[in-house]
């Protein structure tokens, strides 16, 4: 009994022996290294080491024969075409290329690829990898890839579960195929479902990565992409859980559809300038991506940022085409954005109300820059999501003549806002409530500012005017109890200033009216208890009601034009006024500041370079002596009467002495 037990022990370490030895075969005629085989060694061999000539009738027959296949080194090998059969393509009649690991080489179909093999070493002057080579051979952990490669076929590692690395070869320009807008029906996945692949070292040469390439390779922690990368296709890293960290080099122009949608580790990216196309979800559901986004590209699609929670600050460019919705669905801690319009236009596709989803959307946006387009109600509502959080807004570059009511009311940390350039109306409350607003600046496009417009910005200290500003009409209420204001210097060309405008801006202290003003509503500077001076530049004086001016200490001085003394003195409330004087007309409407030549000789009155203006002539009473609705280059106007006048070129006044 003993000796049958060692008996047995000899063969089992004989047989151990062997099966670790290589079997090194040099194949002489393409097809025939079955013959070179036992019985026995079919179920033995393990290591295998082939030079000679190989074709994929032996592709087949190591795929099919060598059952327990662990090591393969075929680098002295030279594969030969062949066509038929008996290839790898079982049964089916087939060229094989030379040079090329045949299709389906150690894929034998059904989801099932040879398990034993380990490592594999392929011939030295291979060009080319057929499409499913190693697909599902879910033992490989290592593959030495010549540099003469310069294709690698569809699917060719397809869940090749156990690679930890691989090297791309020098040859290779594209990997896999780059289709545009492609929704992964041509899905290449030469790399896809490779789960433990930590190591991919690229070439300096390559320019596209293909379709779903590296998708779902779940090990994969960083990637250092070439120089020459210029596409990155559809889904080309996603689901690359562990994937924190990826330089897009500069020369890259396009990331497609959800190329790396689903990298929930990745928390680092830095958008290059030269790209040019963002594709529909690239970074979906990177959750932890934090690093600011900064796209200057041509082209940004829909849902292309959703689901990064983390995301705090995105910027594109003014003149980026935003196509599609949803871009910043998700991105629950967004603080930052200076946009196109349109990317906060269309965060819901038409026809949902933001209402109902706005739990979808950042309520913590900080800095808000609209940069071009024009801002509709879905952009507004997605703003005021953030009304509590919000501290400055430029809608300066967004193409408004007018907003939506109550635009921005109630928002209590708004501290700077600039208003679109173009915007002609200022609608009801459209500012009203912002308690922490301290400055604001009228566009000159603004020819209204509505009723209550800017109610209760309590902080509110100073309201400047765009130069040549086009205001007609201050509106009711439209600055009530804005405590804080200081100064106001209404533009010319302001005709009504409406009921409460101002009442109750405690701090206000001088008051400057234009020379256009023709009335002040009622309760209009009501307890504004600080006026210490007024100084009215409207030749006539302007309708007042019997509040305008309620509780304003009546013996505050009142400038008034030189010659319009009398009326303001005879006129009903404006008489009220203890200390009103005159002051030079010359002062008035920055009139020092000509931008015409007015001067008389003799009885007449001079006008040059006034080309297509309005020129009207007043007495000191304010009666109209001469009108001229279009002047040519040079105006004379004679004058019968001596006396002091008034020349108003357009906006522009000036006093004249005719003798």
């Amino acid at each position: 009994m003993k000796s049958k037990v060692l008996i047995l022990t000899f063969l089992l370490i004989t047989v151990v022996t062997y099966s670790k030895t290589p079997k090194n075969v040099a194949v002489g005629n393409a097809g025939s290294l079955i013959s070179l085989f036992s019985s026995e060694e079919l179920n033995i061999t393990d290591s295998l080491v082939v030079s000679g000539n190989i074709n994929a009738q032996d592709f087949k027959f190591m795929r099919d024969n060598l059952t327990v296949l662990s090591f393969l080194d075929m680098s002295n090998a030279n594969i030969q075409q062949y066509s038929g059969v008996s290839g790898t393509a079982n049964n089916t009649n087939t060229t094989y290329p030379i040079n090329t690991v045949p299709n389906f080489a150690f894929y034998t179909g059904a989801w099932s690829g040879k398990n034993t093999l380990k490592t594999v070493i392929l011939p030295k002057n291979t060009t080319s990898i057929g499409e499913y080579a190693f697909r599902y051979c879910q033992g490989l952990v290592s593959i030495s890839i010549p540099d003469e490669v310069a294709s690698i076929g569809k699917e060719a590692f397809l869940n090749c579960s156990k690679l930890k690395s691989v090297t791309l070869p020098k040859s290779l320009i594209k990997l896999g195929k780059y289709l545009k807008n492609d929704v992964c029906s041509n899905c290449e996945g030469i790399f896809v479902g490779c789960t433990s692949l930590e190591t991919i070292v690229f070439q300096n040469n390559i320019e596209y990565i293909g379709n779903s390439t590296f998708n779902g390779c779940s090990s994969l922690a960083s990637i250092s992409l070439p120089e020459t990368i210029k596409y990155i296709g559809t889904a080309a890293f996603g689901n690359c859980s562990k994937l924190a960290t990826i330089n897009l080099p500069n020369g890259l122009l396009d990331i497609e559809y959800g190329a790396f949608s689903g990298c929930s580790s990745l928390n680092n990216v830095e958008l290059p300038t030269s790209l040019r196309y963002m594709g529909r979800e690239a970074f979906s559901g990177c959750i932890n991506l934090s690093t600011p986004i900064n796209f200057s590209g041509d082209t940004i699609l829909d849902n292309s940022f959703s689901s990064c929670l983390k995301l705090e600050e995105i910027r594109i460019k003014s003149t980026t085409k935003v196509i599609g919705y949803g871009i910043l669905s998700e991105c629950l801690n967004l603080k930052v954005v200076d946009a196109p319009a349109k990317l906060i236009n269309q965060v819901l596709t038409p026809g949902y109300s933001f209402s109902q989803y706005s739990n979808r959307f950042s309520n913590k946006l900080q800095l808000v820059k609209i940069n071009s387009d024009t801002l509709k109600q879905m952009g507004v509502d997605f703003l005021k999501n953030s009304y509590r959080t919000i501290k400055s807004i430029d809608l300066s570059e967004s193409v408004n003549a007018e907003l939506p009511a109550e635009l921005l009311s109630n928002f209590y940390s708004l501290e700077n806002l600039s208003l679109p350039k173009s915007i002609v109306i200022i609608p009801y409350r459209g500012v009203s409530d912002c308690v922490s607003l301290k400055e604001i600046l009228i566009p000159a496009s603004t020819t209204d500012i509505e009723m209550r417009a800017f109610e209760n910005c309590r902080s509110l200290k100073t309201i400047n005017f765009g130069e040549n500003s086009q205001l007609k009409t201050i509106g009711n209420w439209s600055f009530y109890a804005c405590h804080a204001l200081e100064n106001i210097n209404i533009p010319t060309g302001v005709t009504t200033i409406g009921d409460g405008a101002f009442w109750s801006c405690d701090y206000l202290k001088n008051v400057n009216l234009p020379s256009s003003i023709l009335s002040i509503g009622d309760n209009s500077f009501e307890a504004c208890k600080s006026i210490s001076k007024i100084k009215v530049n409207a030749i006539i004086p302007p309708a007042l009601n019997d509040n305008t001016f309620n509780l304003v200490d009546k013996n505050i001085p009142v400038i008034v034009p030189e010659g319009s003394l009398i009326a303001y003195k005879t006129t009903p409330i404006w008489k009220d006024f203890k200390n009103l004087s005159s002051s030079d007309i010359n002062s008035i409407d920055n009139a020092n500041q000509l931008q015409y030549a007015i001067f008389t000789k003799g009885q007449n009155i001079l006008i040059n370079n006034a080309m297509n203006c309005k020129i009207t002539v007043l007495d000191v009473s304010g009666r109209i002596v001469s009108t001229i609705q279009k002047a040519t280059e040079f105006e004379k106007i004679c004058i019968i009467n001596p006396g002091i006048y008034f020349v108003k070129v357009d906006r522009q006044t000036t006093k004249i002495i005719i003798e």
